[in-house]
């Protein structure tokens, strides 16, 4: 199949089925396909215009699948462009494929040593929240992914903290923040997770109260992982899987019912621990025998 015709294929809004059935040869031919598809992602970021159009939003994302499951990392700078343009997160819905399998795709995409760079995009100051929350949540990713150290996720988490996310106004994402930052590196971000939790204002407190806070200090950070990786999901191997997930992505109601990324369950729900529930930290006990004492 020469360029255009796999062109005019991936754009085609009918045609889901024939090209989940060709995708892995695609896959196994990536010599033949590589150039076309990092070819997509390089046009997209220079004509983001042409993204209001939905061939060409559905062209990209099936190109960007492509391209992570290859372990391609040609056109990451353009991904990045794309994710930076002002009009992409008006274009893309929140609950769009692009945005709920960005953690995975950007773990793929990006090289270990290039970690520090989501950390100061997120820092910038026009970039849409959207975005930044889940830049937040790809950086968490490659920590549990074991992409990059603990250490190399703690300075970037150490930076973030201080500048507060670059004043993104999340409090779920907050909440994830602070458990993922005392899970990595709690004993050495204690001060900077404290002076970030008392900047997060009454709406982070009512989901995350200080006593829970302490709590989460006090199981430790192999604990807190543990109920981390619980929630954890890596697959991003099975081309057929991934592609049901991009042309049926989750709706509005059922991503407004989780964070986004690995944290979701953990920070969700250790806020409201029953007395008489079992601990969070797995040791089997009740709650109010264990860490609620």
């Amino acid at each position: 199949m020469d360029t255009q015709a796999l062109r005019i294929l991936l754009r085609a809004q009918d045609n889901e089925a024939r090209i989940t059935e060709a995708f892995p040869a695609w896959l196994a031919e990536r010599q033949n396909h590589l150039p076309a598809m990092r070819s997509i992602v390089a046009e997209a970021a220079a004509q983001p215009d042409s993204l209001q159009e939905a061939p060409a939003r559905q062209e990209l994302r099936l190109a960007l699948l492509y391209l992570a499951l290859a372990g391609d990392q040609e056109a990451q700078d353009d991904f990045l462009t794309i994710l930076r343009h002002p009009d992409t997160a008006a274009i893309f819905p929140q609950d769009d494929w692009m945005f709920n399998e960005m953690p995975k795709v950007l773990s793929r995409m990006l090289r270990p040593e290039q970690l520090p760079l989501l950390g100061e995009m997120m820092l910038e100051p026009d970039l849409p929240d959207m975005v930044r929350e889940q830049l937040l949540m790809s950086i968490l990713f490659r920590w549990l992914s074991k992409t990059n150290s603990s250490q190399e996720i703690s300075k970037v988490l150490r930076l973030l903290l201080e500048k507060n996310l670059g004043g993104l106004k999340n409090p779920q994402l907050a909440m994830a923040m602070i458990v993922n930052a005392i899970a990595i590196d709690g004993k050495n971000l204690q001060a900077q997770v404290l002076h970030f939790y008392h900047q997060g204002g009454p709406e982070l407190a009512q989901l995350l109260p200080e006593k829970t806070l302490q709590m989460f200090f006090g199981l430790g950070q192999d604990k807190l992982k543990k109920l981390l990786l619980q929630n954890y999901d890596s697959s991003f191997t099975d081309p057929k899987v991934e592609l049901v997930k991009l042309f049926h992505p989750p709706s509005k109601e059922e991503q407004e019912a989780q964070l986004p990324g690995p944290s979701k369950t953990i920070v969700r729900e250790s806020a409201k621990i029953n007395r008489n529930a079992p601990c969070p930290c797995g040791s089997g006990k009740k709650y109010k025998k264990c860490c609620g004492q």
